[in-house]
C-alpha cells in the first residue's frame, strides 16, 4: 500500500525489490491506466481519426470540392451574419467565401446588401453588379441595385449634381430590366413589386424632366396598385401609394402646361383631386392645386390655400400665396385680411 500511494506524490521510487522478483500470473486484465510508469508506451500518443479534423490542412491543400464546400459553408455563416445585424462580419466572410469560389451570384449579392447597409454605397453597386452578370435573371438584385444607386444619388448630389443625375439613370434603367423580368411573374407579390418600380422609375423621370414618360409610368403603377386595393379597401399602405402617384403625376402635367386653360393643366388639376381622396392630410397637393386654380377658379384656390394652412400652419409660402390672392380682391376687409396673411408670412420667414 505505500508503495502504490507514492504514485500521487513527486517523491515515487520503485523499489529495487520489484524488479527482482518474479511476476505473478493472473487472470485479471492488464491494467491500462494513464500512469506510464506501469503500463503502456513511453509517449503519450494521438490519432487523427476524423474527418472533422482534416480542416487543420491548409486552404491551398485542399481539393476543388473541399474548397467549394468551405465557400458554401463561409457564405452560409456571412449570411446568418448579416441577418445578425454584424455587416462588417458578414463581409469579411463573404470575402473569404469568394476567394474560394469567385463565381457565386448569391455571394456578391449579400455582401452588396451588406455593403448598402453600411452605407458603402459604391462598392454595393459594384458587387451588385457582378451578381447580375453572374444571375441576369436575379429581379431581386437588380431592384436592390436600383434602390442603392438611388440612395447613392442622393449622396452624390451635394456634390456632383450631374453625377448624381447619371447615377438615378442608371437606377432607371435597371428598374426596366427589372419590369420586364417580373412580368412574366403573375403573383401578387410580384405584381406589386412591379408596381413600386413603375412608381420608383417614374419619379426619377420625373426628376430629369422626362415627364410623359412618368406619366405613363404612373398610371400602370396605379392600375395595378388600385387592382390590389379593390381586394383590401383597408390597406393604408396602398392608399398611399396611389396618392403620391396622382400627386407627382399632378406636377408632371403641371410642369408640361403652358397656361392655367391648357389640358394639361386641367389634366394636373383632375390628378391633384384624385390624390387628395387618399392623402387627404397632403397640404402640398392642396397647395399645388390652389396654384392651377388661381387664376381660373379664385374661391376654391383659397379654400385650397386654408387647407393647407390648417394641415401645415408653418409653411410661409402658403400664407403668403394666401395673402397675395386676398390683396386684390375688391372687398376691402378681404384686402385688409390678406395684409395681415402677408405680415405673417414674413414673420415664418424671420424664424427660420
Amino acid at each position: 500500500m505505500p508503495a502504490i500511494a507514492s504514485i500521487f506524490n513527486n517523491s515515487f521510487t520503485v523499489p529495487k525489490t520489484a524488479y527482482a522478483a518474479s511476476p505473478v500470473k493472473s487472470n485479471a486484465p492488464a491494467f491500462t491506466g494513464g500512469n506510464y510508469e506501469l503500463e503502456g508506451p513511453q509517449k503519450d500518443t494521438f490519432e487523427l481519426s476524423t474527418p472533422a479534423l482534416s480542416a487543420r490542412k491548409s486552404i491551398k491543400q485542399l481539393s476543388e470540392e473541399e474548397k467549394n464546400i468551405l465557400a458554401d459553408t463561409l457564405a452560409q455563416a456571412g449570411c446568418s451574419a448579416f441577418e445578425a445585424g454584424k455587416y462588417q462580419s458578414c463581409i469579411n466572410n463573404l470575402d473569404k467565401s469568394l476567394e474560394l469560389n469567385p463565381d457565386n451570384a448569391g455571394a456578391y449579392h449579400a455582401k452588396a446588401s451588406a455593403q448598402k447597409e453600411l452605407g458603402l454605397f459604391e462598392q454595393a453597386i459594384e458587387n451588385y453588379a457582378k451578381a447580375a452578370l453572374l444571375r441576369p435573371d436575379s429581379a431581386n438584385t437588380l431592384r436592390l441595385s436600383a434602390l442603392t444607386k438611388e440612395k447613392y444619388a442622393k449622396e452624390l448630389e451635394r456634390s456632383d449634381k450631374q453625377a448624381a443625375n447619371s447615377m438615378r439613370l442608371s437606377a432607371a434603367a435597371d428598374y426596366s430590366k427589372f419590369i420586364s423580368i417580373m412580368q412574366a411573374d403573375n403573383s401578387l407579390d410580384s405584381q406589386l413589386k412591379t408596381a413600386d418600380a413603375y412608381s420608383r422609375r417614374a419619379k426619377i423621370l420625373a426628376d430629369t424632366k422626362s415627364y410623359e414618360t412618368a406619366i405613363g409610368d404612373f398610371n400602370s403603377a396605379i392600375e395595378i396598385y388600385s387592382k390590389q386595393l379593390e381586394q383590401e379597401p383597408r390597406n393604408v399602405k396602398l392608399m398611399k401609394k396611389i396618392g403620391e402617384a396622382y400627386h407627382i403625376k399632378g406636377r408632371c402635367y403641371q410642369h408640361l402646361s403652358k397656361n392655367p386653360s391648357s389640358r394639361e393643366a386641367q389634366e394636373a388639376i383632375a390628378s391633384y383631386s384624385s390624390a387628395l381622396n387618399y392623402i387627404p392630410n397632403s397640404a402640398n397637393t392642396y397647395f399645388r392645386r390652389a396654384q392651377l386654380n388661381i387664376k381660373q377658379n379664385t374661391e376654391a384656390a383659397i379654400d385650397d390655400l386654408k387647407s393647407a394652412i390648417d394641415l401645415a400652419p408653418e409653411r410661409c409660402q402658403y400664407w403668403q400665396t394666401l395673402g397675395e390672392i386676398m390683396t386684390m380682391s375688391d372687398d376691402a376687409a378681404q384686402r385688409e385680411l390678406g395684409f395681415e396673411f402677408l405680415a405673417k408670412a414674413i414673420q415664418l420667414k424671420m424664424k427660420k
